[in-house]
């Protein structure tokens, strides 16, 4: 038996290119609603070392820390020493510190928030999903003599592979429509191609066996699927709106 999975993960090369965009500022500022969010964001992905370039990130925030600190300590010499002198030094400077860490952190993600959408951000947390599912799947390959052995396995494993190209294909579609909107605010496509989904297709697919670990993985692909048509739905009524104006 052929594996069929090879190949079918969302490289970070086709995401580039589907989206133009650093995968890494994607991934902080693309769900990030606050300088909150963006610290969370940060935290998590460098703790789980899944930032590609975590020096890049690091040096930039580094590099607007020093300017705010530059900036703040010299409005501190005329705040706190001429006109507050006996204001502690230790809380003037703990003060300071503060303020310049917020700053840098609110001003990196203005600047990311230019060309950053939440739709981007959420569909590139998908392709993560996606791709793990697909990990998952080819783990859990059965050998060839068992498949052939039990033919309801080899017609199950065949209905999961065909769910992953239709997500796969509605995901990357997305990817494409997003970059057309984020590009072009005006952009309007035709409503049966923004809403347009093998979601329908994909509710329809049943395994033969439904004790089998196929199930379980045909299950959240279209649960994938349901949140990536979500975006969709959420980027026309974007669409609609800006055509109102």
């Amino acid at each position: 038996m052929k594996s069929t999975l090879h190949g079918f993960e969302i490289t970070d090369d086709d995401l580039k290119n589907l989206t133009g965009l650093n995968k890494d500022e994607v991934l902080l500022a693309g769900t990030a609603s606050d300088i909150k969010d963006y610290l969370l964001n940060f935290v998590d992905l460098i703790t789980h070392n899944k930032l590609e370039e975590p020096k890049k990130e690091l040096t930039i925030i580094l590099l607007f820390l020093l300017m705010f600190l530059y900036l703040l300590g010299t409005l501190s010499v005329i705040i706190f020493y001429r006109f507050l002198p006996n204001f502690p030094a230790l809380i003037g400077n703990t003060v300071i510190f503060l303020a310049a860490v917020g700053c840098t952190l609110q001003v990196r993600l203005l600047v990311l928030k230019k060309y950053i959408t939440p739709f981007v951000g959420n569909l590139v947390k998908e392709v993560n999903n996606f791709n793990l599912l697909v990990e998952d799947l080819r783990l859990n390959e059965k050998p060839e003599e068992e498949m052939k052995k039990k033919s309801t396995l080899l017609m199950d494993r065949e209905k999961v592979v065909e769910a992953i190209e239709l997500a796969k294909y509605d995901l990357v579609r997305a990817l494409i429509l997003e970059k057309k909107f984020r590009e072009d605010k005006s952009f309007v496509d035709a409503e049966n191609e923004l809403l347009a989904s093998n979601l329908s297709t994909l509710q329809q697919l049943r395994v033969i066996d439904t004790s089998s670990e196929y199930e379980l993985f045909l299950g959240q692909i279209v649960e994938l699927a349901v949140r990536v048509q979500a975006e969709m739905i959420k980027l026309h009524n974007c669409c609609d709106l800006r055509k109102l104006k």
